[in-house]
């Protein structure tokens, strides 16, 4: 019997080997190999690196992939908070929804505030922003 190695990988990624190693006429199996493969028979400089790129390929598509699943988990997690600002604000204006509306667009400018102190910290390094000197105060 010959050696296997075993990957897991989503029903998506597997459709996708699928579809490369058919567009490529090579049977999964053959198509998986020579994908995974780092080192080729030649053993050729030029190989090695062509063996690294599609290695970096692989892992840059699965980062990239993580990245969308993160991405879209946080603006779900955005809505959510935005939500239960919004409902929390009309609680406590006691059902003025004047009132609640406009508790609610100060706590939004107040949002926007901080993301924007947090870019100029994390744009120049020394925790203030190009306009303010670290107390609220602009320049």
């Amino acid at each position: 019997m010959r050696p296997r190695v075993v990957v897991y990988v989503t029903g998506d990624e597997l459709a996708e080997l699928r579809r490369e190693a058919k567009r490529q006429r090579l049977s999964l199996s053959h198509y998986t190999k020579a994908r995974l493969t780092l080192a080729s028979d030649t053993d050729g400089a030029g190989d090695s690196i062509s063996a690294e790129n599609r290695f970096l390929e692989i892992v840059m598509k699965a980062v990239a992939e993580r990245e969308a699943r993160l991405a879209d988990n946080l603006r779900t997690v955005m809505v959510m908070i935005d939500n239960l600002a919004l409902s929390t604000f009309t609680q406590a204006a006691e059902g003025d929804q004047v009132e609640a509306e406009k508790r609610y667009r100060s706590w939004q400018r107040e949002v926007e505030t901080t993301l924007r102190e947090v870019r100029g910290e994390l744009g120049n390094g020394n925790g203030h922003d190009a306009q303010s000197h670290g107390n609220g105060a602009g320049a």
